[in-house]
C-alpha cells in the first residue's frame, strides 16, 4: 500500500507539474497572441475571435487537468488517512501484545516461585518424615533393648525367688 501511494503521489507530483508547466505555456501563449493582435490592427475580427476562442479551449483543457489531478491528489490524502489510521491500529495491537507478553511473563514467574516453594516444602516434610522414622526407629531398637533386659531381670529375679 505504502508504494502504491508513494507511486500515485509521484505521478500526482509529475501530472500536477506537466498541468502547471502547459498551463503557463497556454498563458503566456495566450498573452503572446493577444500582444500580437493588439500589434496588427488591420487583422479582421473574425481571425481575432477564432484566436481568442482557441486559447480559451486550451485554457479550459488545462483547467479539467487541474481538477483531475486535484481528485486524485483529495484521493491520495484519503488513503494516506486510511494508511495512517491502520498503522496507529497496527501500533496498538502491537503494544497491546507486548503489554500481554510481559502479563504472561509475570504470571509465569510467579506460578514458578510458587512451584518452587510447594517442592522446598515437599521436600522439608520428607526430609521430617525420614527423621521421624529414624527416631520410630531408634526408638523401637531402644525399647527392644529395654524389653528384653526387663524380660532378662525379670527371669533372674523369678530365678532368684525360686531358689
Amino acid at each position: 500500500e505504502k508504494e502504491s501511494t508513494a507511486k500515485a503521489e509521484r505521478s500526482l507530483q509529475r501530472s500536477r507539474r506537466e498541468a502547471l508547466q502547459g498551463q503557463s505555456e497556454a498563458e503566456e501563449k495566450y498573452h503572446s497572441t493577444l500582444a500580437m493582435l493588439k500589434m496588427l490592427p488591420f487583422q479582421d475580427e473574425e481571425s481575432v475571435v477564432e484566436a481568442v476562442r482557441v486559447q480559451e479551449e486550451e485554457k479550459a483543457g488545462l483547467s479539467s487537468k487541474v481538477a483531475e489531478i486535484e481528485k486524485i491528489n483529495l484521493l491520495l490524502s484519503k488513503q494516506k488517512t486510511l494508511l495512517v489510521d491502520k498503522k496507529s491500529k497496527f501500533n496498538a495491537l502491537e503494544e497491546e501484545a507486548e503489554q500481554l507478553r510481559r502479563v504472561t511473563t509475570q504470571r509465569r514467574a510467579a506460578a514458578n516461585a510458587r512451584v518452587a516453594e510447594r517442592k522446598r516444602q515437599v521436600k522439608e516434610l520428607q526430609l521430617q518424615i525420614e527423621q521421624t522414622h529414624r527416631m520410630m526407629k531408634l526408638l523401637e531398637e531402644g525399647l527392644e533393648e529395654e524389653s528384653e533386659h526387663l524380660q532378662t531381670r525379670l527371669e533372674n529375679r523369678t530365678a532368684e525367688l525360686r531358689a
